[in-house]
């Protein structure tokens, strides 16, 4: 029996390739995928020929399948020793694969038994396959709350691209009185507010926001990864400012951050099955609302077309079927 993949075979181009269903091994199954979310800079830097991170190598064609990780599907085959998931059972990936292995943008893919979790039969792709951002945004959220920085009066996120609209959902879970997104977007700010997420701000009207005033945020979480956003964010900020969003510049911590109380500046720290679990709970009892993320929806053999709404700012993420005639 054969799979189908999409894959990247040169800056801007892809395929629709055909492969062998490989066998599960110990502790894997054989997912066939319901529907893939878009990881919009995945997504966008694989398109344009660009790394993801700082000293990646690139070579095309690319991994088939990659970068699909977002996944929500259907048991089919168990190998030995698989314990979790029965055949037939519906579950979603709170972790990814390594992309030297078949992605998910496809009909089948061989997966880890511990990398994915349980979810309710009748839920809707776009209601779990972000689940694995929901994690990576957990472990950041996780982390200032168990350094004492959560519960807060005041917390602020940078970007209310897929990560932040997560984070501010989290932090209003957390129990933050106010919530604050920064984005330039005024179509991304009324996203948010008209969901009730956040109190959402341009960050170029130069908000009365300012570090020791009586407005300051507690604790930011910034979801850019820009020098010039942590900035902007240091600056309105007490205690701690956590970076979510991929760091591809050097930052300066400057003196006046240094001045009681001091601004711990926090990195990634990096991905865990608690933060997929918490996600997952999250989700559970609706205190965190991933299916408006999707804006879109698109068969995975039109994968260009979604790129294309990523790249206009046209969507926030992009649910890609993936059942039968979608690939």
């Amino acid at each position: 029996m054969a799979k189908r993949l999409m894959q990247l075979t040169r800056i801007g181009a892809f395929e629709i390739v055909e492969l062998p269903i490989e066998k599960p091994g110990p502790g894997q199954v054989i997912l066939r995928v319901e529907a893939v979310t878009t990881c919009p800079q995945w997504d966008m830097h694989l398109w344009r020929g660009e790394p993801m991170f700082p000293g990646m190598e690139l070579k095309y064609p690319f991994t088939a399948g990659a970068p699909g990780h977002e996944t929500v599907g259907r048991v089919t085959e168990v190998g030995p020793g698989v314990t979790q998931f029965k055949v037939g059972q519906r579950v979603a990936a709170w972790r990814s694969i390594d992309m030297v292995r078949h992605g998910t943008y496809g009909t089948h893919v061989l997966h880890d038994e511990d990398k994915l979790l349980a979810i309710p039969e009748t839920d809707d792709y776009t209601a779990w396959a972000p689940l694995e951002l929901a994690m990576c945004v957990a472990t950041t959220v996780m982390s200032l709350r168990d350094r004492g920085f959560l519960p807060a009066k005041r917390a602020g996120v940078s970007g209310l691209g897929p990560g932040g609209l997560v984070a501010v959902q989290m932090l209003k879970a957390l129990g933050v009185e106010d919530v604050v997104g920064f984005d330039t977007d005024a179509g991304r700010r009324k996203f948010a507010e008209q969901h009730g997420w956040c109190r959402a701000l341009d960050p170029a009207a130069n908000p009365d926001l300012a570090r020791g005033g009586p407005n300051a945020m507690d604790v930011s979480i910034d979801c850019v990864g820009s020098a010039a956003v942590l900035g902007f964010l240091s600056d309105r900020t007490k205690h701690a400012v956590a970076i979510f969003g991929v760091l591809r510049e050097d930052f300066v911590y400057k003196q006046r951050y240094w001045a009681g109380p001091g601004l711990t500046l926090m990195g990634y720290p990096g991905h865990h099955l608690e933060g997929g679990q918490f996600a997952h709970k999250l989700v559970t009892e609706k205190k965190l609302d991933l299916k408006p993320l999707s804006t879109h929806r698109v068969p995975l053999k039109n994968y260009d077309q979604a790129v294309q709404l990523l790249l206009k700012r046209e969507a926030i993420k992009v649910c890609l079927l993936c059942g039968d005639g979608d690939v």
